[in-house]
């Protein structure tokens, strides 16, 4: 899959893929972690990760039509167990309303005798020096049609999403940073002893292109973040925390950036667990250079 994915993003193939996210083997497990699509994260595919199951349907016709506007393979990425294989109501939009947001699809290249184009074929250094840079100056720009995009469903089924989703996090002195499912269980901590432990929450759905600007805008004022990441790159920690770290880098802020792992293979992550991390995170001094594993 990981080399046609390459292919896929250098052909420029609108195609929409959802991922199950699972742990990879060995040993075999059918646990949630997201090692499988963040693995792919330099494949040129967009990738968008989901809460609910509402936010799944969603993002579906949202990434149809992203894929689409900007010829880039798009990635739907919904937890394993937690959202493929557990039950809970949706609003299914109307077939109208999603045929006037979702129009058919004219394909501008297409195999046609009276007007051929060359598919796959070979090219020159120089071609292909060109041609990733195109993905690259796309990429940049599918953020802003993605947030477009997003005011257009909103107008058609009243349901808003952004790339980056701060929660109760003014006057707070610490946001969780999540994505995924987790950031259910974090909301509700937020909600039950944000305002007691001063925590708030942000949560990211668009991964690929990182919604730089949007999460520098969300850590605004906050004295500390602390990242959760449901997966691991060995040698170098949570694939999330390197991306936020290199942004507040690049940016100048100044923001402590605290790195958790929790929830590899399906382990649960409770309130509890969150609240024992805040408590860790503000009583440990320094943590930036360590990598907290929760429920270790």
């Amino acid at each position: 899959m990981h080399e046609l994915l390459h292919w896929a993003s250098g052909a420029r193939l609108p195609v929409v893929i959802v991922n199950v996210n699972r742990s990879m083997a060995a040993p075999w497990s059918l646990g949630i972690d997201h090692n499988d699509s963040l693995s792919q994260r330099d494949t040129g595919c967009i990738q968008m990760y989901c809460e609910t199951a509402q936010e799944a349907l969603d993002n579906i016709l949202i990434a149809f039509k992203l894929a689409e506007k900007t010829l880039m393979p798009t990635m739907i990425c919904m937890d394993g167990f937690l959202l493929s294989h557990y039950s809970e109501p949706v609003d299914i939009p109307d077939q109208a309303d999603v045929d006037r947001f979702l129009p058919p699809r004219k394909a501008k290249y297409k195999m046609d005798p009276k007007n051929p184009f060359t598919f796959g074929g070979g090219v020159s250094p120089t071609v292909l020096f060109g041609l990733r840079k195109r993905i690259q100056d796309d990429m940049d720009h599918a953020l802003s049609h993605f947030q477009k995009i997003c005011g257009q469903f909103y107008r058609y089924f009243k349901r808003r999403y952004r790339a980056v989703e701060p929660f109760d996090t003014k006057g707070k002195e610490i946001a969780l940073i999540t994505n995924g499912t987790l950031s259910g269980t974090a909301r509700a901590f937020v909600e039950q002893a944000g305002k007691e432990k001063g925590v708030g929450l942000i949560k990211i759905r668009l991964f690929r292109p990182f919604p730089r600007r949007e999460l520098t805008m969300a850590l605004k004022g906050l004295k500390k973040a602390v990242v959760i990441d449901r997966n691991l790159s060995p040698g170098s920690g949570g694939i999330f925390s390197q991306e936020i770290r290199a942004v507040l880098y690049e940016t100048g802020q100044k923001i402590p950036v605290i790195s958790a792992i929790g929830g590899i293979g399906g382990v649960d992550v409770t309130i509890e667990d969150l609240d024992r991390l805040v408590q860790r995170v503000r009583e440990g001094g320094n943590l930036t250079g360590e990598t907290i594993w929760m429920g270790d």
